[in-house]
């Protein structure tokens, strides 16, 4: 399954990984954005347990249904 999160505007940059659950996907998330958060959010104070907890909370499986309905 295909996950992705996007970082708030103005950012917009997306992260994509492949993972069978979520779990796994939250730690490829994690591991992909450590360069990006610390390249473009370098003032961005956040412990890795809230940076975990936001991408759990914000990220978004490619084709699910849900998302049908949150993007009309």
């Amino acid at each position: 399954m295909e996950y992705f999160l996007t970082c708030p505007s103005p950012c917009n940059y997306e992260i994509k990984v492949e993972a069978n659950s979520d779990d796994e996907a939250v730690e490829k998330i994690m591991q992909a954005g450590a360069a990006h958060k610390n390249e473009a959010h370098s003032d961005m104070k956040i412990s890795e347990e809230q940076m975990r907890s936001m991408v759990r909370s914000n990220m978004k499986k490619a084709g699910c249904a849900c998302m049908a309905k949150k993007n009309p």
